[in-house]
């Protein structure tokens, strides 16, 4: 079967300077996919692609057989939030999970909440979801048509109502209630110019880690933590299992070295209003138990090791390694 190839249009005037090497980029007009020419040129390529797909005589038997090897009853793993035990489950093909809940081990599930009742052909996906420590609250965050935008809404998890309470620009997020559960943790970032559905083709910098205190609008967040002079760096914020500890791990791209930031929620006379910082590049996870943190790291190391280390409000002592 012969292909005729749409042509893409070469540009030979642009040219980009990269430190005074420069590289001719004549493709560049199909960066931006809402331009009348990448369109037009997308639909040519998608014309070309169908008429082989359409002729093709294993595809229907092929997409019968997918279909039933996923069509199986799926289960995440259970997990406890106050007295009630959560899990998600689903049927076999549909198109987002749900999330069930169970008074106790023993007594019936329930749905507690269901993505695909948010929209017809179930694009609107729970991106995100995070009950507070004692199950006050369900902070759950939807995306629409694949894209990693998300907006943040809460629940009460005992009647299932709705707060007033929005985050919006939210991406690459963590989502961590403090163990008082009076507000969350998470990461966003400053309006752009242009669209944000998840199409454009812009890079977000200039990441932000906020605090939003349940009750309150989102311009009333605390800014927690932001890196001017780093502007591509990206956190995630845990807390402690006993509450105490706010853990901030960051990154920069998919690079496998992170920055560990730590702060004693306890010791702040103010509330929360920033982070104490140490300046560890490597890659770290963590556990805790009372006053210690467990780290598995890479520092130095052909292989992974522990740190076992005391911590203080602003310093690390009686250090442990194994």
């Amino acid at each position: 079967m012969a292909f005729t190839y749409p042509e893409a249009r070469r540009d030979e005037n642009k040219v980009d300077d990269y430190h005074g090497v420069k590289i001719s980029d004549p493709y560049h007009w199909l960066e931006d996919p809402d331009c009348e020419e990448t369109q037009m040129f997308v639909a040519e390529q998608n014309k070309l692609t169908m008429a082989f797909l359409d002729q093709c005589a294993v595809r229907e038997s092929f997409q019968q057989r997918l279909t039933e090897l996923y069509n199986y009853p799926k289960y995440s793993c259970p997990y406890k939030r106050g007295d009630r035990y959560f899990y998600f489950h689903n049927e076999g093909l549909q198109n987002q999970d749900v999330l069930y809940v169970q008074d106790s081990l023993n007594s019936p599930a329930s749905v507690f909440f269901d993505p695909n009742a948010l929209s017809e052909d179930g694009t609107v996906a729970l991106k995100m979801g995070r009950l507070s420590e004692d199950c006050e609250y369900f902070a759950y965050g939807l995306s629409s048509a694949g894209s990693d935008w998300v907006t943040v809404r809460f629940l009460k998890a005992d009647d299932l109502s709705e707060l007033p309470d929005v985050l919006e620009r939210v991406k690459f997020s963590c989502l961590t209630w403090t163990h008082d559960a009076k507000g969350i943790f998470y990461n966003c970032y400053p309006r752009q110019d242009g669209k944000a559905d998840g199409t454009e083709t812009t890079t977000n910098l200039n990441q932000k880690l906020f605090y939003h205190v349940i009750g309150s609008s989102q311009s009333e967040d605390v800014l927690v933590a932001e890196f001017p002079d780093n502007p591509k760096w990206h956190s995630s914020l845990t807390v402690s299992d006993d509450g105490r500890y706010a853990v901030l791990s960051i990154t920069e791209g998919c690079e496998p070295v992170n920055r560990l930031w730590y702060c004693d929620l306890q010791q702040l006379p103010n509330g929360i209003t920033g982070l104490s910082t140490n300046t560890h590049t490597h890659t770290h996870t963590h556990t805790h138990t009372h006053t210690h943190t467990h780290t598995h790291m890479n520092t130095n190391k052909p292989h992974k090791h522990t740190l076992t280390q005391t911590l203080t409000i602003a310093n690390a002592q009686t250090q442990r390694h194994h």
